[in-house]
């Protein structure tokens, strides 16, 4: 949100106003008052007014008690002498908090009125409206001023001409209001027409911007501000941050500068502007500007010092250039931290010297070396390296382990299993098979026979499987139909993208694809066709390449499925519905959205034609797939062997653990309820066994105890 020129005259609360106006009477006042002595009540105020003129509480009760005594006169005396003692001062908040809270409790006062008009005026001078707007709202006539004022100030904020805000557009420039509509419409240089807003809309979602703002100029001189980009991007920098008035998220401020700086550019105009020491950018990406290279370092400083231990190890890393000084005396403190860290957070404390290990000319450690030994020598190092964020910090404590440590094979076969960067994993492996290639077969057939175990290694070894010889021992068609089994049941979830591309170009899919023979393409096609967790897009190029190498797999299949009664029966319904109700309404709403006018900023219109595209594609889904869905009859579930319509009931080899598992169509699949589609890859394993078999479900080993008939 753009902050500027939020509060004017009358429009945003005045709590010195508003609490004057509902002050009682002053105890000394009210006694005077309660006698009946204005001649003495008089002096006091008299008395009062040269020393304390700004003392609301006390003179605004005090004027209404003469007004409500029918003595004006008097009333309008004390308020003169009221303001010429704040003008003296130059106390113009003050003056302007009197004035309104002086209407508040006398708004029969035409003087406090005009007043207050000049006041408007004198800040809202050049609006072509002015005379206009101040009729409309009957600021004279109004037996309530404040929501009058309120009122006309409102529409002055908006008069044509005046510069706007709006978040989804940017600036633009009120091009005419309406009084007698109540609207006013605004020019944005992306609209093809105007918008147009409600007076307390435009308060509410317009903010009004004052001459010289960095976005007007933008609306209005834009090749001026790009010339300026160009040619110093910190007084552009500059400019910016005085209008705006306030830190920016980057992204924020890449957006303001967009149509400035072209996109394409971006990324080197920010890194040589970034050389400006004036620019600071603290933890989270936030911007802010100073008015020099001294007083950033010192506010980064202050930041610095304030932020937990964690972030200042991220302010040292994006400043510790800006100046030898500053980075000095952030190390020297994160020296301190590190010593205070080492018994109640040692992981801590551990990655800490080490990012100091890359400042040993400013640092306050002295031996950074027999202390990373320390570290290193711990009996939890591994541990201590897992809790490391930084990749390139790991990579540092990986390669001292294997400097210091004799057992450090058996220590990267530990962490290889929780390290996530692929570049580490593959520095661990290569280290490991250098050294010992069974141990790294061992590790590797771990992995892939348990991926659970290591997810990030598992998704490192199938992406590796052309690159490295001793691999390829793992590239079959078992390895495709166990991915697509992960990918199905979402057991790994953090990598189901890293999953997923492995069937991109020159992934897995194809190192494997390649290799099979056709017998093997029809069942990996069959498998294609009916997986339900791979992208569309996906899928579709892995079968057109595989029909592609295997042209003898190309022979007509079956398209028939089989499903329950009750999901045929809702797609039945649902069809129906489509065809004889939502397209048909759905049609209506365009003919009458058409007529509303211009189709290019017609959102209706738009909206009902998103919605006719949806409701058709999901229509013509429905028809095609009902011609070949055909529902089980319970009657013909066979349940001497598992088959569709069956649920089979799965007891661990110890008899400790039970699973019931139903296996129906694919309308029918709801593996949170063990519901699984008899196409799906977690249910090919056990299709076609019968009672006694042993079966691999979800990674481990059943026995199946009972077949029966599933309920449908």
């Amino acid at each position: 949100m753009i902050d500027t020129w939020k509060n004017g005259i009358i429009i945003g609360s005045d709590p010195a106003a508003d609490a004057a106006a509902g002050a009682r009477l002053d105890p000394q006042m009210r006694s005077l008052v309660e006698a009946n002595k204005p001649e003495a009540i008089e002096d006091l105020l008299l008395s009062r007014i040269s020393e304390t003129p700004h003392d609301l509480r006390f003179f605004v009760p005090a004027v209404r008690f003469f007004v409500k005594n029918k003595n004006a006169e008097t009333a309008q005396m004390f308020l003169d002498l009221l303001l010429d003692a704040l003008r003296t001062r130059k106390a113009e908040q003050e003056e302007l908090s009197l004035l309104r809270a002086v209407l508040l409790v006398w708004p029969e006062a035409l003087p406090v009125r005009k007043l207050l008009l000049e006041r408007l005026r004198t800040l809202y001078g050049n609006s072509p409206n002015f005379k206009r707007l101040t009729e409309h709202c009957r600021i004279f006539e109004s037996s309530e001023p404040i929501p009058a004022f309120r009122t006309l100030e409102n529409w002055l904020r908006y008069d044509e001409g005046r510069g706007v805000y709006l978040t989804t557009r940017g600036a633009g420039r009120v091009s005419e209001i309406n009084l007698a509509l109540e609207t006013l419409r605004v020019v944005f240089p992306d609209s093809a027409a105007p918008l147009s807003f409600k007076p307390d809309e435009a308060a509410r979602l317009l903010v009004p911007l004052q001459a010289g703002h960095f976005l007007l100029d933008k609306l209005d001189h834009p090749a001026e501000l790009q010339q300026l980009a160009a040619s110093n991007g910190g007084e552009l920098l500059r400019r910016l941050f005085a209008s705006i008035g306030r830190q920016l998220p980057l992204n924020e401020l890449r957006d303001i500068l967009s149509g400035i700086v072209q996109a394409s550019k971006w990324g080197a105009w920010w890194s040589e502007v970034r050389k400006d020491r004036r620019l600071t950018v603290s933890t989270g990406n936030v911007c802010s500007w100073n008015d020099s290279a001294e007083d950033a370092d010192s506010e980064l400083q202050r930041l610095f010092m304030a932020a937990p231990v964690r972030d200042r190890l991220e302010i040292l890393r994006k400043h510790a250039k800006r100046s030898s000084a500053l980075a000095a005396a952030m190390t020297a403190q994160l020296s301190k931290d590190a010593e205070n860290e080492r018994i109640k957070n040692p992981a801590l404390a551990f990655e800490l010297f080490l990012t100091l290990e890359k400042f040993p000319a400013t640092a306050a450690c002295s031996d950074h070396k027999s202390t990373l030994a320390e570290f290193i020598n711990h009996a939890d190092v591994a541990e201590l390296v897992r809790a490391i964020p930084e990749r390139t910090l790991r990579k540092r404590a990986l390669t001292l382990i294997r400097e210091y440590r004799q057992d450090w094979p058996k220590l990267y076969a530990r962490l290889i299993r929780t390290e996530n960067d692929m570049q580490s994993i593959a520095m661990i492996y290569d280290s490991v098979r250098g050294n010992n290639s069974t141990m790294a077969d061992d590790i590797a057939a771990e992995t892939m026979s348990s991926p659970a175990m290591a997810p990030d290694f598992f998704v490192w070894l199938c992406r590796e499987l052309n690159s490295k010889p001793e691999l390829l021992r793992f590239a079959n068609l078992n390895l495709l139909q166990f991915i697509m089994q992960l990918l199905a049941n979402g057991s790994l979830k953090e990598q189901i993208g890293a999953l997923r591309r492995l069937f991109d170009d020159d992934g897995a899919f194809h190192q494997i694809a390649r290799r099979i023979d056709p017998e093997q393409a029809k069942q990996l096609i069959a498998l294609l066709e009916r997986d339900s967790a791979l992208e569309d897009y996906r899928r579709d190029a892995m079968l057109k390449d595989l029909r592609a190498w295997y042209p003898q797999t190309q022979e007509v299949r079956d398209k028939t499925f089989y499903v329950s009664a009750g999901a045929l029966k809702i797609r039945q319904e649902e069809f129906m519905k489509l065809t004889a109700m939502d397209i048909p309404q759905n049609t209506g709403e365009i003919i009458k959205a058409r007529a509303h006018g211009d189709l290019r900023e017609n959102f209706e219109y738009h909206a009902a034609r998103a919605r006719q595209e949806m409701l058709s594609s999901r229509a013509k889904t429905l028809h095609d797939e009902l011609q070949f869905a055909r529902p089980v009859d319970a009657s013909k579930v066979d349940p001497s062997t598992v088959c569709v319509g069956t649920s089979v009931r799965l007891a661990s080899l110890d008899g400790s653990d039970f699973l019931t598992i139903t296996i129906l169509g694919p309308w029918d699949s709801d593996p949170a309820r063990n519901v699984f589609s008899y196409l799906a890859p977690a249910a090919a394993g056990l299709l076609g066994k019968r009672t006694g078999d042993r079966v691999s479900f979800n990674e481990k080993t059943f026995s199946i105890a009972e077949i029966s008939v599933a309920a449908l």
